[in-house]
Protein backbone atom coordinates (compact mmCIF):
# COMPACT_ATOMS: atom_id res chain seq x y z
CA UNK A 1 0.00 0.00 0.00
CA UNK A 2 3.06 2.29 0.07
CA UNK A 3 2.74 2.59 -3.74
CA UNK A 4 -0.42 4.36 -3.35
CA UNK A 5 0.93 7.11 -1.61
CA UNK A 6 2.92 8.31 -5.05
CA UNK A 7 -0.31 8.39 -6.73
CA UNK A 8 -1.94 11.74 -3.87
CA UNK A 9 0.92 14.17 -5.76
CA UNK A 10 -0.52 15.82 -8.55
CA UNK A 11 3.05 16.43 -10.28
CA UNK A 12 2.90 12.56 -11.09
CA UNK A 13 -1.02 12.89 -12.31
CA UNK A 14 0.62 15.70 -14.87
CA UNK A 15 3.70 13.40 -15.75
CA UNK A 16 1.15 10.61 -16.39
CA UNK A 17 -1.41 13.20 -18.41
CA UNK A 18 1.55 14.44 -20.67
CA UNK A 19 2.96 10.91 -21.39
CA UNK A 20 -0.08 9.97 -22.78
CA UNK A 21 -1.21 12.46 -24.47
CA UNK A 22 2.34 12.38 -26.41
CA UNK A 23 1.88 8.43 -27.25
CA UNK A 24 -1.33 9.03 -28.49
CA UNK A 25 -0.10 11.92 -30.74
CA UNK A 26 2.72 9.69 -31.72
CA UNK A 27 0.53 6.38 -32.75
CA UNK A 28 -2.19 8.39 -34.90
CA UNK A 29 -2.08 7.49 -38.37
CA UNK A 30 -1.01 10.30 -41.25
CA UNK A 31 -3.79 11.80 -42.65
CA UNK A 32 -3.85 10.84 -47.02
CA UNK A 33 -2.02 12.55 -49.19
CA UNK A 34 -4.86 14.22 -50.69
CA UNK A 35 -6.90 15.38 -47.34
CA UNK A 36 -7.04 18.86 -46.99
CA UNK A 37 -8.75 21.11 -44.31
CA UNK A 38 -11.70 22.00 -46.61
CA UNK A 39 -12.20 18.48 -46.63
CA UNK A 40 -11.82 17.76 -42.65
CA UNK A 41 -14.38 20.32 -41.94
CA UNK A 42 -17.98 19.60 -43.05
CA UNK A 43 -18.12 22.35 -45.53
CA UNK A 44 -18.49 22.22 -48.90
CA UNK A 45 -15.23 22.24 -51.11
CA UNK A 46 -14.17 25.99 -52.05
CA UNK A 47 -13.34 24.50 -55.81
CA UNK A 48 -15.49 24.09 -58.36
CA UNK A 49 -15.29 21.51 -60.46
CA UNK A 50 -16.37 20.70 -63.68
CA UNK A 51 -17.87 16.93 -65.20
CA UNK A 52 -16.56 17.77 -68.42
CA UNK A 53 -13.22 16.24 -69.45
CA UNK A 54 -10.66 18.43 -69.31
CA UNK A 55 -8.49 17.87 -72.46
CA UNK A 56 -4.56 18.70 -72.11
CA UNK A 57 -2.16 18.65 -74.32
CA UNK A 58 0.82 17.52 -72.83
CA UNK A 59 3.46 19.01 -75.27
CA UNK A 60 3.06 22.40 -74.40
CA UNK A 61 6.05 25.26 -74.61
CA UNK A 62 8.47 26.10 -72.16
CA UNK A 63 8.99 29.83 -71.95
CA UNK A 64 11.37 31.89 -70.30
CA UNK A 65 10.73 35.24 -67.88
CA UNK A 66 12.63 36.89 -65.59
CA UNK A 67 15.47 37.27 -67.44
CA UNK A 68 18.41 39.51 -65.74
CA UNK A 69 22.06 39.77 -66.18
CA UNK A 70 24.65 40.60 -63.81
CA UNK A 71 28.35 41.68 -64.69
CA UNK A 72 30.89 40.01 -62.28
CA UNK A 73 34.66 40.40 -62.62
CA UNK A 74 35.19 38.17 -65.14
CA UNK A 75 32.05 37.12 -66.51
CA UNK A 76 28.30 37.54 -66.45
CA UNK A 77 25.70 36.15 -64.29
CA UNK A 78 22.67 35.21 -66.05
CA UNK A 79 19.44 34.44 -63.98
CA UNK A 80 16.27 33.22 -65.91
CA UNK A 81 13.04 31.33 -64.80
CA UNK A 82 11.38 28.64 -66.91
CA UNK A 83 7.84 28.36 -66.87
CA UNK A 84 5.84 25.13 -68.44
CA UNK A 85 5.42 21.46 -68.15
CA UNK A 86 7.51 18.65 -68.74
CA UNK A 87 7.37 17.81 -72.93
CA UNK A 88 7.41 13.51 -71.81
CA UNK A 89 5.46 11.98 -68.89
CA UNK A 90 7.63 12.19 -65.78
CA UNK A 91 8.82 14.93 -64.52
CA UNK A 92 11.90 16.92 -65.89
CA UNK A 93 14.74 17.36 -63.69
CA UNK A 94 16.97 19.98 -64.96
CA UNK A 95 20.24 18.91 -64.60
CA UNK A 96 23.18 18.07 -67.41
CA UNK A 97 21.78 15.91 -69.04
CA UNK A 98 18.70 17.40 -69.99
CA UNK A 99 19.63 21.03 -70.19
CA UNK A 100 22.47 22.76 -71.91
CA UNK A 101 22.85 26.36 -73.36
CA UNK A 102 25.30 27.81 -76.16
CA UNK A 103 26.08 31.22 -76.87
CA UNK A 104 25.11 32.60 -80.38
CA UNK A 105 28.81 31.81 -81.51
CA UNK A 106 27.93 28.18 -80.24
CA UNK A 107 30.41 28.52 -76.86
CA UNK A 108 29.26 25.99 -74.41
CA UNK A 109 27.54 28.10 -71.20
CA UNK A 110 28.06 26.39 -67.38
CA UNK A 111 25.68 26.23 -65.11
CA UNK A 112 26.45 29.13 -61.80
CA UNK A 113 27.75 27.22 -59.21
CA UNK A 114 25.74 26.14 -56.12
CA UNK A 115 26.38 23.48 -54.36
CA UNK A 116 24.00 22.77 -51.84
CA UNK A 117 21.16 23.01 -54.84
CA UNK A 118 18.89 20.59 -55.66
CA UNK A 119 18.33 20.60 -59.54
CA UNK A 120 15.27 22.24 -60.45
CA UNK A 121 12.23 19.89 -62.26
CA UNK A 122 9.45 20.49 -64.34
CA UNK A 123 6.06 19.13 -63.40
CA UNK A 124 4.69 16.86 -65.98
CA UNK A 125 1.69 16.83 -63.83
CA UNK A 126 1.11 20.57 -64.67
CA UNK A 127 3.17 24.60 -65.12
CA UNK A 128 5.59 24.73 -62.97
CA UNK A 129 8.58 26.95 -62.65
CA UNK A 130 12.06 26.78 -62.52
CA UNK A 131 14.80 29.12 -61.83
CA UNK A 132 18.15 28.81 -63.04
CA UNK A 133 21.57 30.61 -62.77
CA UNK A 134 24.59 30.32 -65.71
CA UNK A 135 28.04 31.92 -65.84
CA UNK A 136 28.99 33.17 -69.23
CA UNK A 137 32.74 34.40 -69.29
CA UNK A 138 31.77 36.57 -73.08
CA UNK A 139 29.61 38.78 -74.08
CA UNK A 140 26.10 37.14 -75.96
CA UNK A 141 23.16 38.45 -77.21
CA UNK A 142 21.30 35.76 -76.77
CA UNK A 143 21.59 32.09 -75.09
CA UNK A 144 20.31 28.88 -76.80
CA UNK A 145 18.53 26.74 -74.37
CA UNK A 146 18.22 22.82 -74.69
CA UNK A 147 15.42 21.79 -72.08
CA UNK A 148 14.79 17.91 -72.85
CA UNK A 149 14.92 18.50 -76.27
CA UNK A 150 13.49 21.48 -76.99
CA UNK A 151 14.98 24.45 -78.26
CA UNK A 152 14.49 27.88 -77.18
CA UNK A 153 16.16 31.28 -77.46
CA UNK A 154 16.83 33.42 -74.83
CA UNK A 155 17.53 37.07 -75.94
CA UNK A 156 19.52 38.56 -73.09
CA UNK A 157 18.79 42.29 -71.77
Amino acid sequence: MAFLVILKRVEIWVLVILVTALVVVALRPEPEPGFSQDLASNSPPSVNVDTAPVTEEKGEAITVRDISVADTEGGQIVSLTLVGRSPGDDDLILDESNLSAMTLAGEPVNRFFEPFREPARLSASGDSSASLRWWMESDSEALLLDVGGEKIRVELP
